[in-house]
């Protein structure tokens, strides 16, 4: 269901979407996102953000696997994958004096074929940037891993290079202690959502439990909590969860709302306390 409904959203559909997610999410007090967006159109999330004021990390989902479920409108080749991300990095990478930035988004190891899952594992080394994917949400996806790849989730994105400091891996919610030591082995970031995990029943990530594993030199994945799938990372350390951090950066200008106001929802003049939800611009795995 959510897939059709994805593809079948134009460039004003996801500029609208934008600007209210952008809106509940500073009203709510984030300022600072990890966003997955979808397969195309990618220019109008990270507009709708330059005018908001928020801090993003964002990147186009990539989805070039020849599987006959995913749409055509969510279709993509390899190539054009890769040169979408490309075109997306020099227009915005760095953008509204570093308050934008760009993350490679291959969605997960089941939409993407091996060819694209190293290619951005090389491209994300080479210039610096994050890599935002998503892994073992549900026991369904978990057993298609193991029967295409014979391992598990995280030990496929580690062959393909995926893993490290700059990785951030979104749900995590049925993964073995293997698993979470190799994640914390590679230094790489679990930002899990309850919200989304809830709506598609599929549990949730157990991070009060993800305690340091035995290893000799390594802590815990740091793991971080948000409302939607528009996730935040943070810095290595130990486990704890926020609804509202981001990675140190230099230092940026706070939000701007002059001059900008959603396209299509009116807000309330008064916000009920605790009412207001971040909604995320793409649907969940």
């Amino acid at each position: 269901m959510v897939w059709p409904y994805e593809a079948a959203l134009d460039e004003a559909a996801l500029t609208a979407s934008a600007e209210l997610a952008c809106a509940e999410l500073l009203l709510g007090g984030t300022t600072a996102i990890l966003d997955m967006g979808t397969v195309h159109h990618t220019d109008a999330v990270f507009a709708a953000a330059e005018r908001s004021g928020i801090r993003a990390t964002i990147g186009k989902a990539m989805m070039d696997a020849p599987d006959p479920h995913i749409p055509p409108g969510l279709r993509e080749s390899t190539q054009a994958s890769l040169d979408q991300a490309e075109a997306l990095i020099a227009r915005w990478h760095g953008a509204a004096a570093g308050r934008l930035r760009y993350a490679y988004a291959p969605r997960f190891v089941l939409s993407c074929t091996d060819e694209l899952l190293r290619e951005v594992a090389d491209e994300a080394r080479q210039r610096g940037l994050r890599i935002h994917t998503h892994a073992s949400e549900s026991t369904g996806e978990i057993a298609l891993v193991r029967q295409r790849f014979g391992k598990d989730n995280i030990a496929v994105l580690d062959d393909f290079g995926l893993l490290g400091d700059h990785c951030c891996v979104a749900h995590c919610v049925h993964v073995s202690d293997d698993e979470r030591r190799l994640l914390a082995a590679r230094g790489a970031h679990v930002c899990h959502c309850p919200s989304s995990n809830l709506k598609l029943a599929s549990e949730s990530a157990r991070s009060p439990s993800w305690s340091p594993p035995a290893s000799p030199s390594r802590s815990a994945p740091t793991v971080r909590r948000a409302t939607t799938t528009s996730t935040a990372c943070s810095s290595s350390g130990s486990p704890r969860c926020s609804t509202s951090t981001a990675p140190a950066r230099a230092p940026c200008p706070p939000p701007t709302w002059s001059g900008w106001r959603p396209s299509v929802a009116r807000l309330p003049s008064a916000w009920p306390t605790g009412s207001a939800r971040s909604r995320s611009v793409s649907a969940a795995t």
